[in-house]
């Protein structure tokens, strides 16, 4: 059954996993995800490295995690 307390180092933990998981994805320092994959579809389009589809694979699955509590909290507390 799942606990219903609330901590900060939950708090700080979520944070820091859901910064993690934004700025892997994009961020304008050149050094992200969509960075990576777009220098490498550009030099040689249909060329999927095996990293960089571990990589994809691994944000889409945090990204679906991300979304599906947010809308199931939101959900929650808008019925």
């Amino acid at each position: 059954m799942a606990k219903n307390s609330f901590s900060w180092l939950g708090f700080f933990l979520r944070l820091l996993f859901a910064l993690i998981l934004v700025y892997s994805s994009y961020n304008p320092s050149g050094t992200s995800f969509y960075h990576w994959a777009k220098e490498a579809l550009l030099a040689e389009p249909l060329a999927v490295t095996p990293p960089l589809g571990l990589s994809a694979v691994v944000l889409l699955i945090g990204w679906t995690a991300y979304l599906r509590a947010t809308f199931r909290s939101l959900s929650a507390s808008l019925a």
